[in-house]
């Protein structure tokens, strides 16, 4: 406060919070950031109720188009930010590169990815489009620049417990979500109005909603393991149930929402991660197959009907269909294009379209030329091919090379990494899973990088029992 009272200008006073509270904002900013579809939604019901004739539709693309420019340019301060004081000792340019490469190799192929992207959109069938992207920047060049920054500013975000905060923030938020989609299922009036809102109704969409669902497990099952982890005495019986509680809120959202794809992302993911808190604990008590325990219970309600979705059908008949179109697809039998609500000939279509332009791509996020001409005839529903659809094979391959490269090294330092670490390894699978078939939006993607700069941060594992101990203290 005495240097507060100290500043003269903007510059000191600019100064000062660098200085003093840079990690503080970021972690401020990285809550906004959770809570966002939640504002989205009362602002909309707010709206709705007093002007009859509002177009929550229209009045929401315009307010996040230019929240999401003015944003994504405050970010990148945060991405210019990690360069300079994390890489370049007193911006000398010329240590740049061999410093990332020592700290975190990964980061070299996305900042390449991040100068590439500049080639598909020059190249571009619409440039403009390219830019902005059509459905809230869920993959156009500013998109691309926003999630940078937010990976950067969750980075930047220095204080353990304030990363563990930030994770249960994101949980609220999802189960708070999956509350309102239940009962909107139910039929609940007032939330049919709150829904509509961009940002909201993509949380009642089977698809789009799929991807929170999963990551809200994964996020709630990794915090949950964390408290197992702790000393008996210093273990706090109210979190664990608290977890216990979220994980059947979201699972049970699952069922009712029945998307097979987040549903077979969250098995695999459960499955996987298992084995990693044991590698890293060196042991586990029976207590932590209670996650697989709720799945495999509310599967075989869902499979018996006691669970339906929003469709009426269930996650048992998916199955069945599943498995179906997975001997269909390796028979190459009669309609085996059909397979997976048509993801099949999707898939075939798109390859053929990245073999036309296999190197700068259309673009990011066009689907349709400057005049409105379809290129494709839908979002490729699988983020890879997306990824190679918008940007180019090159760009797919330093996409997942920093993916590659980014698993290579904490799994290197698996036995040391800390739970915060391992908590985002688990949601960041759970959405790579869940990416397999669906679409990237907006609404969802900038939460994966929210993890992904959780995960960046290289943590001591003792000072995090310390500080754990420290803070149940």
């Amino acid at each position: 406060m005495d240097k507060l009272k100290e500043c003269k200008n903007f510059g000191d006073l600019y100064n000062v919070i660098k200085e003093e509270n840079f990690g503080t904002i970021a972690y401020g900013l990285a809550t906004l950031l959770c809570y966002a579809p939640l504002f989205a939604g009362i602002i909309n019901y707010l709206m709705t109720v007093n002007e009859p004739y509002y177009d929550p539709y229209e009045y929401n693309y315009k307010c996040m188009t230019l929240w999401n420019f003015i944003f994504s340019i405050m970010l990148m301060w945060f991405f210019v930010y990690f360069l300079g004081k994390i890489h370049i000792n007193n911006l000398n340019v010329k240590k740049l590169v061999p410093s990332i490469r020592e700290k975190q190799r990964w980061m070299l192929f996305w900042l390449a990815l991040f100068i590439w992207t500049i080639i598909p959109v020059a190249f571009s069938c619409n440039p403009m489009g390219a830019i902005w992207g059509a459905s809230f920047l869920s993959s156009g060049y500013m998109s691309h620049l926003h999630m940078l920054g937010v990976m950067m500013c969750v980075y930047m975000i220095i204080d353990n417990a304030q990363r563990e905060k930030l994770v249960w923030h994101f949980v609220i938020v999802s189960d708070v979500l999956a509350m309102i989609m239940l009962a909107y299922e139910y039929s609940i009036p007032f939330l049919k109005i709150f829904t509509l809102a961009p940002g909201v109704s993509t949380y009642t969409n089977s698809n789009h909603y799929g991807y929170i669902i999963v990551m809200a497990f994964m996020a709630t099952m990794g915090l949950y393991y964390r408290e197992l982890s702790i000393d008996k005495k210093d273990r706090n019986t109210f979190k664990e149930l608290l977890c216990v509680m979220s994980m059947i809120i979201n699972v049970y959202a699952l069922m009712i929402n029945d998307t097979l794809g987040a549903y077979l992302a969250i098995v695999f993911t459960a499955i996987i991660i298992l084995p990693l808190w044991w590698i890293r604990e060196g042991s586990l008590s029976y207590m932590h197959i209670l996650p697989h325990v709720i799945i495999a219970v509310f599967t075989l309600l869902s499979y018996y009907g006691f669970i339906t979705s929003v469709l009426g059908s269930t996650i048992g008949p998916s199955l069945v269909v599943f498995f179906h179109d997975l001997f269909k697809v390796k028979n190459k039998a009669q309609g085996y294009e059909d397979a997976g609500t048509g993801r099949i000939a999707l898939w075939k279509n798109t390859i053929e379209r990245i073999i036309q332009r296999p190197i700068v791509g259309y673009g990011p996020d066009i689907i349709i030329d400057k005049d409105k001409n379809p290129i494709i005839w839908n979002t490729p529903h699988n983020e890879f091919l997306e990824c190679a659809f918008f940007m180019g094979i090159p760009g797919l391959v330093l996409y997942l090379g920093g993916l590659i490269r980014l698993c290579i090294d904490k799994c290197k330092l698996l036995k040391n990494i800390s739970m915060n670490e391992l908590i985002a390894a688990g949601v960041i699978i759970g959405y790579l899973a869940s990416s397999f078939f669906g679409v990237r939006k907006f609404n969802t993607v900038c939460y994966f990088f929210m993890f992904i700069g959780i995960l960046m941060r290289e943590e001591q594992r003792k000072k995090e029992k310390k500080s754990s101990k420290t803070s149940r203290k």
